[in-house]
C-alpha cells in the first residue's frame, strides 16, 4: 500500500459544437457513496460569438482523496447522466 495521502487524476476531452465554452470537473456536493468518487461536468458558455465548429476540449481534475482509496469514478453529465471511468492506479 502506498503511503498517504495519494493523488487522483482524471483527464478527458469533451467534444463541444464551438470553442466558446469552458468546461472543468468539480466534485459532487451529493456523494453518496464514500468509495465512488462523483466528479461534475460544469460547463460555461463564453461571451461572444464563436463559430460553429466542432471543438475538443480538455478538461481535468486533480485532487486528493480525503482517505483511503476510490473504487470508482463517476462524471455527471449537466444532463444528469453519469458515466463510470475505467481507471488505472499507480505507485
Amino acid at each position: 500500500m502506498p503511503p498517504w495521502p495519494g493523488a487522483l487524476h482524471v483527464t478527458g476531452v469533451v467534444v463541444m459544437s464551438s470553442a466558446g465554452y469552458d468546461v472543468r470537473l468539480v466534485p459532487s456536493p451529493q456523494q453518496r457513496d464514500p468509495d465512488v468518487l462523483v466528479l461534475e461536468l460544469e460547463i460555461t458558455e463564453r461571451p461572444g460569438s464563436w463559430p460553429r465548429e466542432v471543438t475538443p476540449i480538455t478538461v481535468r481534475y486533480d485532487g486528493r482523496p480525503e482517505a483511503g482509496t476510490y473504487e470508482k469514478v463517476v462524471v455527471r453529465l449537466p444532463s444528469g447522466q453519469e458515466i463510470p471511468l475505467p481507471f488505472d492506479e499507480t505507485f
